[in-house]
Formats: C-alpha cells, structure tokens, sequence
C-alpha cells in the first residue's frame, strides 16, 4: 500500500506524520524551521513472499522487502530502516537498502536477540520499513503497512538431535541437556577404551561422520582419533563450534560436598567404592550447596556447580557456574555424583529403622531410629535383641540399605549383621562408604 505524505510547513508536517503511527512507529521529535513549499512524498513496501533462509543462504546481503523510493527533488537525502516486531513489546531496528536488502550478519544478530535464540526453526515476525527524507532544514519521514517476514537463523553447522560415539567395536549415546543443541549445544559420553582403539562421532541416523583434527576441532572425514593408552574417557563436545575436549578419567576416592548447613565451612565426604567415579554420602544438607575434589576451604579449584536441574537432581559443571541456587529444605540425605556423566542426586532420608530376626517384628517392620543433629547419628534406645541377625534400612523401604560390619557398614549388598541376645542403645553415624559404623552399648 503507498502513502502520500504533504509537507507545507514544520507544523503541517508533523500533523501529517502522524497518519503514520501504528504499532510499530518509532517517532522522533520535531525541529522548528521556517515553512518551505508544498512537496509529495509517495512510500510503499511489500514482503519478498518467501523464508529468508540464512542457514543455507551465504550471502553478504539478503533481500528482505520490495519498496518503492519515496518522490524527492535531486537534492533529498534518504536514508532507510526497518524495524523488525516479534510483538508489540519486542522488536529491533536494522538499516536496509534502497533495494530491500540488509547485512546478513545483521539481520541475523536482530533475530536471535528478539528470541534471545540461536534455534535454528523459522521465524514468523511482522516488519515496518521506514524512508527517513531530508529537505533543505525540514527532515521528514514516512513508513510502509506492516509487512510479513519469514526469517530461519544462522548456524554454522548442522546440529542433528543426538549423537554417539563409535569407538572400537561399541557405540556409546552422547548425552545433552537442553532443549535444543543451537541453545544447549554440549553433548557428553564416557566410555572404556583400549590403546588403538579408533572414535569417532555420528548421529543417530549416520547422516554426517565428525572426526578430530588433531587440533581440538570436529571436521567430517572417516578416520578417527586414536586412543593412545587404556582407560576410561570422557568426550565433551560443542557442536555449535564443532569443537571437543577428550579426557582420561582418574577418579580421587572421595569428591565432598560444601553449603549452607555448615556457614560454608565445611565438608562432607562421598566415597568412590568401586573406582567408578560413582560417588555416596550421607549428611545433613539446609540451603544452597556445591561439591568439590578437596577436602576443606582452601582450595576451591575445580569445584562443580549446577548447569541444570534443581536442588534433588541435575548436571554439574567445572566452569565457574553459581551454587545450587535452589535450597534443599532441611533434613538428611544420601548424595550421589557421577563424574562420568557430570550428573547429581540427593535423596531425602526421613526415616531409618533396624530390622531383622533378630527384632521383636522380625522381618515384617522396623525399629525407628531419631536423628540427632548435633553428632549427625541415627540412635535407638533400650532396643532387645534375641540372637540372630539385622539390617539398617532407610525410608521403610529396601532402596537403601546397610549391612556388613558394624564398623565398616556398606550399602552395596551388606550382609546381615549377627548380633548377641540383650538390650542395647543403638548409635549409627553415616557419612559414606568405609566411614559408616554402629556402636552397640549394652545394658
């Protein structure tokens, strides 16, 4: 659609302008000068009527809107913008040519801004071109109808939905959180591998086959790295860069939790029984936490903060990241950390109970234990005992359970616990694996 702008006087003007104004005006103020003569200015402009493609479209330029130039004298200056509407509260301003074409990189940057994005999906958004003219000391300026315009992002590569690692004669699936790879763009595996052993990564569909440069970079090819000694590794890949990070894993065996229930002074101990990089703990937790591979406050290196999820369960970073923001309420809990898939669990304990043959219920029910804060024990009193056997378990249920010795009680397949016929205070601290004991006194 065209519109007609008439400009008789500064006054004039700036009644007329305002025929203009819509939804997505963006108007400046006026300036006072002296009335010149009466003068057309005619603007139209219409959408190009198909996606402006920038994933697949490398060109410096791309045509955006067809207009055309508003009636001037020769002397006229006339600069164009436009101005990019996601809706009535968002939209960004570009400069366009006279031939309806903007920078790609620009039109690019404004798109991802306005959906705070990098998706690459189309984009459905509303466009006003502006035709800014300037006569003499009289400046004046006209808009086009709203027009359509269709927009998918760049990328530099295409990011498939999930991949995996091919390494020797096994397939591992990569992991990866977030919604989508242009926003979330890191994918993770870990996997045993023998010196000789060749990787590479593929998606799912085996569309596209990415090997390392040696370099620290992903470029499509068929020969693979090579793995230099055995061990167990961990692939941490940007797919947005295409670049990766290879790693032996050497598990310490114990990582510690830190936060709030202790004023952020100190540790609690999870343990790596089998030498997995699959940690257990037990403690008290109130607030916001982190965990860390030193025990202590002196060194804070290498500590891991929360990249997703919330206070029972996410995924860790080492990259600086804040504390689980989200407050675990108070109470006790089991902690685990597995530093082969950067993942964390805290499960509440509200109960723990004694249980065996060697109770009054037998096998059917629990003795209750009370948590005392103070010393961090579960404790039972004036609890008898006929000869035979018993078992901690948590919760009422057998999810979580501790047998073995009653100075090294373990929650990985303890055996029962022979016990002697009497009535005994019962003590139990846990803290993690080879630090969990019983105390018996008897009366």
């Amino acid at each position: 659609m065209k519109k007609t702008y008439y400009i008789y006087s500064l006054v004039f003007a700036t009644a007329l302008l305002s025929s203009c104004k819509g939804d997505y005006d963006d108007w400046a103020d006026p300036q006072g000068y002296a009335p010149e003569a009466k003068r057309e200015i005619t603007f139209s402009a219409s959408s190009v009527g198909s996606v402006v493609d920038l994933f697949n479209d490398k060109s410096e330029t791309v045509k955006v809107a067809s207009f055309s130039a508003p009636t001037n004298s020769e002397s006229d200056t006339v600069v164009y913008q436009m101005n990019i509407v996601k809706d009535a509260a968002t939209k960004k301003t570009i400069t366009i040519q006279a031939d309806g074409t903007v920078n790609r990189d620009t039109l690019d940057q404004a798109v991802k801004e306005l959906y705070a994005s990098k998706n690459v999906v189309e984009r459905d958004m509303k466009a006003v071109v502006y035709a800014y003219t300037h006569v003499g000391k009289t400046s004046v300026y006209g808009c086009s109808d709203s027009i359509d315009l269709k927009v998918v992002p760049y990328a530099p590569y295409k990011i498939y939905e999930s991949y995996k690692v091919n390494v020797g004669t096994t397939s591992v699936t990569m992991t990866h959180t977030g919604d989508n790879g242009y926003d979330s763009p890191s994918f993770m595996a870990t996997f045993e591998a023998a010196a000789g052993d060749q990787w590479t990564i593929t998606d799912a569909d085996n569309n596209v086959t990415l090997v390392p440069d040696g370099e620290g970079k992903l470029v499509e090819g068929t020969t693979g790295g090579t793995i230099t000694e055995q061990s167990n590794y961990r692939l941490t890949v940007d797919m947005y860069n295409r670049t990766y990070v290879i790693e032996a894993l050497q598990f310490a065996p114990y990582i510690y939790e830190i936060g709030n229930e202790s004023g952020w002074s100190a540790t609690h101990p999870l343990a790596d029984v089998k030498s997995e990089g699959k940690y257990r703990g037990y403690a008290y937790l109130d607030g916001e936490f982190k965990f860390k591979p030193q025990e202590g406050t002196s060194d804070w290196s290498g500590d891991w903060e929360k990249l997703s999820g919330d206070a029972y369960a996410g995924t860790l970073t080492p990259d600086g990241g804040p504390n689980n923001v989200d407050a675990i309420p108070a109470g006790f809990y089991m902690m685990e950390v597995d530093l082969n898939t950067m993942e964390y669990k805290n499960t509440a304990i509200t109960t723990i109970g004694i249980i065996g043959d060697a109770t009054a219920n037998g096998w059917d029910s629990d003795v209750d234990m009370t948590y005392d804060k103070s010393d961090n024990s579960w404790n039972a009193t004036d609890v008898t005992f006929t000869a035979g056997t018993i078992k901690f378990r948590a919760n009422d249920g057998w999810d979580l359970s501790w047998g073995g010795s009653l100075d090294d009680l373990t929650s990985y397949d303890g055996a029962n616990i022979t016990v002697e016929a009497g009535t005994y205070d019962v003590k139990l601290t846990l803290t993690c694996e080879g630090h969990n004991v019983c105390v018996l006194t008897k009366k």
